[in-house]
């Protein structure tokens, strides 16, 4: 069966969704900016709300029930040297921020706001008592809470699994 239809088809070319000058082979795309569900604020207001949902529960406090366990940091390490030593600290970094989704993949990202080719922000969730070296310049974007088997929802939800 073949459907036809009655309207010409224009003849003007495409709007390319991809922008040749952005989206190139190896580069970091970053998309839209999202509130990390990891962040403790976000957490604790969705906990916040659960009373609303659950009337009958009996629910601690969000800012008992809802504790930071780790830090979202970004390191500007100034020298090979400094990022070699939060390396060996433990520190698992990424050159792109954390808290955005990728239009594209790759090995580089250039932020836009850097004036610097040499000098680039890292990005790391860190466990809050990770003692890393403070003579690198850094900011806290936020505390974070990631789930750990110490969790006593992980213990009930894992003793109950059978």
């Amino acid at each position: 069966m073949v459907f036809t239809s009655c309207k010409e088809l224009a003849e003007t070319e495409p709007t390319p969704i991809i922008q040749e000058d952005i989206y190139q082979p190896g580069r970091v795309v970053l998309g839209e900016q999202f509130e990390p569900s990891w962040s403790v604020e976000s957490m604790r207001s969705f906990y916040s709300d659960m009373p609303e949902a659950f009337p009958n529960a009996r629910l601690a406090s969000a800012e008992e029930a809802i504790q930071t366990s780790h830090y979202y940091i970004r390191f500007l390490p100034q020298s090979t040297e400094e990022y070699d030593t939060l390396m060996s600290a433990g520190v698992e970094m990424y050159s792109y921020p954390l808290d955005y989704t990728l239009e594209q993949n790759g090995e580089v990202y250039y932020d836009p706001e850097n004036e610097s080719d040499t000098v680039v922000w890292q990005y790391a969730v860190i466990d809050k008592d990770l003692n890393f070296p403070d003579f690198v310049e850094y900011e806290n974007v936020h505390a974070t809470r990631r789930r750990s088997q110490e969790d006593s929802l992980w213990k009930d939800t894992k003793s109950n699994a059978g």
